[in-house]
């Protein structure tokens, strides 16, 4: 598995993550094989293509980028933002994972009703920052070929 860094058409080169201006662009973001993700199974897999074609990602995503810009420097737990919006488990935890993964918002380490808080990156504040849990794998440079390797 190689590294990613990433520069984008403006200049800027943040690992996933992109400028302002490309992740206006790169919305929705579906950064699981063109998805938002699924579980693994058949119907999983059948869902969210159906979820991801028909906007309701789109539509997902925007609006807790929006719930997050007003929630300012308190920020939301996904838990929070499912009760807002009285969504099912699936849709409140896979949309802020999601935009975490591709740079969106941050998530702090810092904890509200056991749950991880989502700030939008310009109010992160010096705070501590958790990587997404696909960005916690090692990676190390082969002493014989010089490419990267995953340590699981």
């Amino acid at each position: 598995m190689r590294s990613m860094i990433m520069t984008c058409e403006h200049g800027e080169t943040r690992g996933r993550a992109f400028c302002a201006m490309c992740r206006h662009a790169k919305q929705p973001a579906l950064p699981y094989a063109g998805t938002s993700g699924w579980s693994g199974s058949q119907t999983s897999y059948e869902r969210v293509k159906i979820v991801d074609e028909s906007g309701a990602t789109a539509k997902y995503q925007k609006m807790f980028l929006s719930d997050l810009r007003k929630a300012g420097n308190d920020g939301l737990t996904s838990r929070e933002w499912g009760l807002i919006h009285n969504l099912e488990h699936q849709t409140y935890s896979s949309v802020p994972s999601v935009l975490h993964l591709g740079g969106f918002v941050a998530r702090l380490t810092q904890r509200r009703g056991r749950h991880q808080i989502y700030v939008l990156l310009e109010w992160v504040n010096g705070r501590t920052l958790a990587p997404h849990k696909s960005n916690q794998k090692k990676i190390l440079n082969c002493t014989n070929c010089g490419h990267d390797m995953e340590i699981k």
